[in-house]
């Protein structure tokens, strides 16, 4: 026994020292951890693409009252006599495998549409095209990559050119870290003109002097942090990952080069509004930038100075206004709106909201809602608050966009995870009409027999005014 305690108390000794080491390398995130971490990801992810059923696009579910020939003919419904004499086309985002009646090879990336519901113009999906056009050449990091680039990104928002191009932003499928998945510049027959798969995502903008403006992303190590008060007291929330999403706003030219970056996690940092930052309820994406607007002509000067940017940061339900020259943080607006998107400047101090979780009015459903960024009082313009609430109410968990007509008299209203779109008329409250996101999927080989046998839902991402 004695001749063996020495090796004994050696093993017994480096069992506790290796112990250690890895508490140590987990709780301060020391080497090798980064890497451990990294592979683990790519393993999830992987993994999770490996167990998924095939990925079809960004539908929900069937129609079980609407067969799969008539998916087109369901889509549009006037409930305004009026609807039919308004002036603009509507563009109508898609994705992979929708409109396939159109864009018979991966589906349309959106639609131009008239006023009784018809497709005038369909803008093919090119996936091909659109990745292998990476300007940056595949300089940022990403873990578990898809071979496929059908399965690597779902095209989000939409801004249309004089031109007739358009811009379009990406986010992932959900298969891969992060969920960023770039901007493309795409002309009227979906060729792309240029595509950045860098960290910019949600829906994109273009400034008054033609410069895009976009939410982008960069990645830090650990958990979130945000110090609170002058004693040095660290509020400290435990991201899984390791490595945050946070938020910031690119600002390219038309060729999609990199003219500024806007520190957004450094101007709430130093602004007074930084303890605002600890009620995330997302440490690994503590900001979920998912749009900027700019202020416009109209707007009243001060902190609202024309040309000031609206910034709506979803998981801190708040809405920042910042100077694009300075990156300063001048004001925050919170309301009873919470996960909101899409703010978006109407005239003067007013925006409109789509406010995905609020709390006001008949239901529990998403809402569109009137704010004022100069401390005014909220209005609920659709659904109307005080009629009686008929069936389920529409809602979305997560996304959700509105357009402004060019009169500012109407806003088109997507309520993305319901597959619905509502033109709302503002002065009332009143909806003129609707668009559901139906489908006929009935051909495509790899589709399940639910979506064969019925016109299959995708989400609504946006649904757009072009000039007529």
């Amino acid at each position: 026994m004695s001749k063996i305690m020495p090796f004994l108390t050696f093993l017994i000794g480096a069992v506790i020292v290796a112990f250690g080491a890895g508490i140590a390398v987990n709780e301060f995130k020391l080497p090798p951890y980064p890497t451990i971490a990294s592979g683990a990801k790519t393993l999830l992810y992987t993994y999770k693409g490996l167990s998924a059923p095939p990925y079809l696009g960004q539908f929900v579910g069937p129609a079980p009252d609407v067969p799969p020939a008539e998916a087109a003919e369901n889509r549009f419904e006037a409930l305004d006599p009026a609807e039919a004499a308004l002036p603009e086309t509507l563009l109508i985002t898609g994705g992979l495998n929708e409109f396939l009646e159109h864009c018979p090879e991966d589906g349309c990336l959106a639609v131009e549409v008239d006023r009784a519901g018809t497709v005038t113009h369909a803008i093919p999906y090119r996936p091909d095209e659109i990745f292998a056009a990476d300007i940056t050449d595949g300089s940022f990091y990403r873990e578990g990559v898809p071979p496929d680039p059908r399965l690597i990104k779902r095209p989000i928002g939409l801004k249309p050119y004089a031109n007739g191009d358009y811009l379009v932003s990406f986010q992932t499928t959900g298969n891969m870290f992060p969920f960023s998945g770039g901007l493309a510049r795409i002309d009227r027959d979906g060729h792309p003109r240029w595509y950045r798969f860098d960290y910019s995502h949600h829906w994109v903008n273009v400034m008054p002097d033609g410069r895009i403006i976009i939410p982008d992303l960069v990645l830090e190590e650990g958990d979130w942090e945000v110090e609170i008060g002058t004693r040095g007291r660290i509020y400290d929330q435990y991201c899984e990952t390791g490595r945050p999403q946070v938020d910031g706003i690119h600002i390219l030219d038309g060729d999609g080069a990199v003219l500024q970056r806007i520190d957004v996690d450094k101007a709430l940092r130093e602004s007074r509004w930084a303890p605002l930052m600890s009620q995330t309820p997302v440490p690994c994406d503590p900001l979920h930038i998912n749009y900027v607007d700019v202020l416009d002509y109209s707007a009243p000067g001060g902190v609202l100075e024309p040309g000031n940017l609206v910034v709506s940061l979803r998981n801190l339900s708040m809405v920042a206004i910042m100077d694009p020259d300075t990156g300063e943080v001048l004001d925050v607006v919170r309301g009873s709106f919470m996960q909101q998107h899409a703010v978006q400047q109407l005239r003067g101090s007013k925006a409109l909201v789509f406010d995905n979780w609020g709390g006001a009015g008949n239901g529990h459903g998403s809402r569109l809602l009137e704010i004022d960024l100069a401390g005014g009082p909220e209005r609920q313009i659709f659904p109307d608050p005080d009629a009686l609430q008929t069936g389920r109410p529409l809602f979305s968990f997560r996304a959700g966009h509105l357009s402004i007509s060019p009169e500012t008299d109407r806003a088109l209203v997507s309520f993305t995870e319901d597959s619905v779109g509502v033109e709302v008329d503002l002065a009332s409250g009143a909806p003129l009409m609707t668009w559901t996101s139906l489908h006929d999927l009935s051909g495509l080989e790899q589709a399940t027999e639910a979506q064969k046998s019925a016109a299959t839902r995708a989400k609504l991402f946006g649904m757009y005014y072009l000039q007529p």
